[in-house]
């Protein structure tokens, strides 16, 4: 590092040129000592940290989880790259940082739906047969384990509204309960 302009004092800005990359900038030395030097070879510092090379990323990712392939071409940790699922064969595109931290496909842990495969309309068709046509959603646009809330229709007319989740762990219509209460009851 090599100062350019004249030292005055700690708080006036002087030029300063970076020795190794030659990059030249405007700084006051108390901001330059506090930083470690050019902020160039910093942020360059910095990028190398965040890539890794893709054997590398490849291997990491086995090793969280086996399932999951990298369509994508690697660039380094932040850059968006296409990976997919050997189980249920969708692909999707992540942050690798986010998948190395995850490493779970979000179709097979139900954080995303895919139709076919793991939406209510698949996995819970029974539930169907009572779902109200005038919701926003369809049954094959959301998750069994979903908290959103719809509306439902019992085979007695009844409507009401329950969470998807509520309603695939067993409960139904209060008056089609208490209808078959009173039929056992008598």
């Amino acid at each position: 590092l090599t100062v350019l302009g004249e030292y005055q004092n700690n708080i006036t800005k002087i030029q300063f040129v970076c020795n190794i990359c030659h990059y030249t900038w405007v700084s006051t030395p108390k901001s330059v000592m506090k930083s470690c030097g050019c902020p160039n070879c910093q942020l360059s510092l910095l990028k190398r940290q965040n890539t890794k090379p893709i054997d590398d990323f490849v291997n990491d990712l086995h090793k969280i989880n086996p399932n999951i392939s990298v369509l994508g071409k690697y660039v380094n940790s932040k850059t968006k790259i296409e990976v997919s699922c050997d189980i249920c064969r969708n692909t999707w595109v992540t942050i690798p940082n986010s998948i190395l931290r995850a490493g779970k496909c979000p179709f097979c842990t139900n954080k995303r739906v895919l139709k076919g495969f793991n939406d209510l309309a698949t996995t819970h068709p029974e539930l169907c047969l009572e779902w109200d046509p005038s919701n926003e959603i369809l049954p094959s646009e959301v998750v069994s384990g979903s908290v959103k809330k719809v509306s439902w229709i019992g085979s007695c007319g009844h409507n009401w509204v329950a969470s998807v989740a509520s309603r695939v762990k067993g409960s139904g219509c209060a008056v089609c309960a208490n209808n078959t209460r009173k039929t056992k009851e008598q």
